[in-house]
């Protein structure tokens, strides 16, 4: 991670790759919480990051743009789409339960709060990787902070009200976790 907020020599980041690792992390240990390898989806990262998190900062309107907007485009598109529509999502979506925003991003090696920021700002993005949109209107932008969100992650593994500790006084965390490690290592 610490590579990825080093500039190199032309003062470019390697931002992707860590945001990657940030979704990574919450999807694998939303899943160990859950019980599930595969398929862990949406709720139950919410369920993960209500618990783990600050819910203040990390809020599920936050965690779904985030998932939706960056770790599955990145997965399966390589980058982040110029514009994102927050209800070009599921029907099931939480999105759809919040207003409707055209989100572009700006992701920092910053430790300011919140983690995920959603600021409203009215712009245009005159090229696009969409090839039928020669531009797109956005009303919001979504900043991630990279090193708050780190820090934050680590503190929601490792701090005094963490999941290793859950882990160790809770029963039926240490059994979800058991059905994980099973079906990794049968």
């Amino acid at each position: 991670m610490r590579i990825c907020m080093t500039a190199d020599g032309q003062g470019r980041h390697a931002y992707m790759p860590a945001l990657m690792a940030c979704a990574s992390f919450i999807e694998l240990f939303a899943g160990l919480h859950a019980g599930k390898v595969s398929s862990v989806g949406i709720s139950n990262i919410l369920k993960f990051t209500n618990r783990y998190l600050n819910a203040t900062e990390f809020t599920e309107e936050r965690i779904c743009i985030f998932f939706e907007m960056f770790r599955h485009k990145v997965a399966h598109v390589t980058r982040p789409y110029s514009v994102f529509d927050s209800h070009d999502v599921s029907t099931n979506n939480p999105l759809r339960n919040y207003p409707q925003r055209r989100l572009t991003w700006r992701i920092t090696a910053s430790y300011q709060k919140p983690s995920i920021q959603i600021i409203a700002k009215v712009g245009n993005i005159k090229r696009t990787r969409r090839p039928q949109w020669k531009s797109a209107a956005y009303s919001h932008i979504c900043k991630v902070n990279l090193k708050r969100m780190i820090k934050q992650l680590q503190g929601a593994i490792t701090g005094q009200n963490g999941y290793l500790n859950s882990l160790s006084i809770e029963s039926d965390i240490r059994r979800n976790f058991v059905l994980c490690m099973d079906s990794f290592y049968p």
